[in-house]
C-alpha cells in the first residue's frame, strides 16, 4: 500500500539496510582475519613458551637437566621418597680425564665428549630415572627407588654403570680416546 509505506520512505530504509548488510559483511570478514592473526600468534606464544620452558631446563650443550631442574626433580624426589618410605640414590659422576681431553684436543673435543657422554648416559638409564648436570663437568643420576620393594624391578643397584663402564669416547679429531 504506496499511502501507508511510502516508496521514498521504503526506498531510504532498503538503502540503509542495505549499508548495514554490507558494513556487517566487511566487519565479520575482519573478524575472521583478526581471528587467524590471533590464532597464529598464540601458536606461536605457545612455542616460545615451550621452548623457554626447555631452555630454562635444559643444559644447552648436552640437552640434559641442568642443574636447577635436577635440583627441582631431586626435591620432589626426596618428598616422594619420604612420603612413600622408599629410599632413592642419587650418582654424581666425573668424567676421568676430562681436563686432558680439553687441555690436548681443545673445548670443541671436549664438548664431543660431553655430549656423547650425555646420551650414554640417557641410553642406559631406566624410565623412573633422570639426568643432569650439576656442573661443568659432574653428571647426576638418580636411580630412582632403591630400597627391598624396588630390588625385583632391576638387577643392580646401578645396572646403568655397565653400559658406560668401559665406554670409550672418541675426541673429534679421530687421533685418540678418551
Amino acid at each position: 500500500d504506496p499511502d501507508r509505506f511510502p516508496p521514498a520512505v521504503e526506498a531510504l530504509h532498503f538503502s540503509f539496510a542495505a549499508i548495514l548488510m554490507t558494513a556487517v559483511s566487511v566487519l565479520s570478514v575482519n573478524m575472521a582475519k583478526l581471528r587467524a592473526k590471533l590464532g597464529a600468534r598464540t601458536a606461536a606464544l605457545h612455542a616460545a613458551l615451550e621452548r623457554i620452558q626447555y631452555l630454562a631446563h635444559h643444559d644447552e650443550l648436552t640437552r640434559i637437566s641442568n642443574r636447577r631442574h635436577l635440583s627441582e626433580r631431586l626435591a620432589a624426589e626426596q618428598l616422594n621418597q619420604r612420603q612413600s618410605g622408599q629410599t632413592m640414590s642419587l650418582v654424581l659422576i666425573d668424567i676421568d680425564h676430562f681436563k686432558t681431553v680439553n687441555d690436548r684436543h681443545g673445548h670443541a673435543a671436549g664438548d664431543a665428549v660431553l655430549r656423547h657422554f650425555a646420551t650414554a648416559v640417557q641410553g642406559a638409564l631406566r624410565s623412573t630415572d633422570f639426568a643432569g648436570r650439576w656442573g661443568e663437568r659432574h653428571r647426576a643420576p638418580n636411580d630412582g627407588p632403591t630400597g627391598p620393594a624396588a630390588k625385583g624391578r632391576w638387577s643392580a643397584p646401578f645396572a646403568w654403570q655397565d653400559g658406560l663402564r668401559d665406554h670409550a669416547f672418541v675426541v673429534p679429531t679421530g687421533d685418540s680416546q678418551a
